[in-house]
């Protein structure tokens, strides 16, 4: 072999690799998530499906607590959020929340086990913010979550930070603060500087419908038309 023909088979070699690295072999599958025209759609392959099984089996939810007898506020300290359940609801939901959240870590995740009560873990702080934002979610998103709800294991699939089907953790998730940008989610990093303590609204997407045909359509008074026509 001369030189070009080196030259060409190493290119073409080259050029295999990379397409190789781009490229899925079929078949695959694409399901939409979301209203047209937002991008909201995601490619499966079958095979990988059939590989994540095991990474995306939801864990079966303990049985349910009664409802009778003491609150929990009354018996435990420093119950700020879920201090209206029963003894047996709160420990019943603390359970599910470990298992939900940190499974191998247990209840020190978030506990100082020489005192519960306290609130010198910043996680635990966390988690109390975390409950209220699902609670929030569940009582006023119900146009997105529907009956079905939001839990810990929405985001956190048994880790205690945030995954994706791949059992990997979640592209738009950052714990830091180095920019504008919370991974890839385009959300502001400095709630302060976002308007949050304003009450302004902060969002990667409107949480409006689909946009209409006609402006008359649209479904929320005083917005903007984008499709008159």
């Amino acid at each position: 072999m001369n030189i070009k023909q080196i030259l060409g088979l190493g290119l073409t070699l080259s050029a295999a690799s990379l397409l190789a690295g781009c490229w899925e072999r079929p078949p695959v599958d694409m399901v939409q998530h979301g209203y047209r025209g937002t991008g909201m759609a995601q490619v499966y392959n079958p095979r990988t499906v059939a590989k994540q099984a095991d990474l995306n089996q939801v864990p079966v939810a303990l049985p349910a607590a009664p409802d009778e007898g003491p609150r929990a506020k009354d018996i435990y300290k420093n119950v700020q959020v879920l201090g209206d359940l029963s003894v047996a609801q709160f420990t019943r939901h603390m359970a599910s929340i470990t298992q939900w959240v940190a499974p191998q870590q247990g209840c020190v995740y978030c506990h100082n086990p020489a005192n519960f009560a306290e609130d010198s873990k910043y996680t635990k702080v966390v988690a109390r913010r975390m409950i209220q934002m699902t609670q929030y979610l569940n009582a006023n998103w119900t146009q997105h979550v529907a009956e079905t709800g939001v839990t810990c294991y929405t985001c956190h699939r048994g880790h205690p930070n945030p995954q994706d089907q791949n059992g990997q953790k979640a592209y738009w998730y950052s714990a830091g603060r180095s920019g504008p940008q919370g991974g890839h989610a385009r959300l502001a990093q400095w709630p302060e500087r976002a308007g949050l303590q304003r009450r302004q609204v902060i969002a990667a997407q409107r949480p409006v419908l689909a946009l209409p045909a006609r402006c008359a359509e649209y479904p929320r008074a005083g917005q903007p038309c984008f499709a008159d026509g």
